[in-house]
């Protein structure tokens, strides 16, 4: 009896999907990636923020209304909660590294 040939690299196997959000996506905040969120931020100056505080925003439903193209290449998109409601006190928007933040699961096409 002969053994059948291993293919290593079928032609068949689904290539991996590169997922974008786009103006106007709803889209869920997810678990953070790590112990605070890493690719949400309350402001494109993240040095000075608490990030910390955006964990209670997990499971809420937000909005994509702008997307952001960097020098750098990054895509940042500006995000708005879906009941229109602030985030916090004075944060009405806060921003995502979206390739990065649907690839980690911190946020989650609704």
């Amino acid at each position: 009896m002969k053994k059948e040939a291993i293919i290593y690299f079928p032609q068949d196997a689904e290539a991996p999907v590169k997922v974008e959000a786009f103006v106007g996506e709803l889209l869920r905040i997810g678990k953070p990636s790590m112990q605070c969120y890493k690719h949400l931020y309350h402001s494109l100056n993240q040095s000075s923020q608490d990030l910390k505080a955006l964990i209670k925003l997990e499971g809420l439903t937000v909005k994509v209304i702008s997307i952001l193209k960097m020098q750098n290449g990054a895509k940042i998109a500006v995000l708005h909660r879906k009941d229109e409601k602030n985030f916090f006190v004075n944060t009405k928007k806060i921003f995502a590294n979206t390739p990065k933040a649907l690839d980690s699961k911190e946020l989650t096409i609704y």
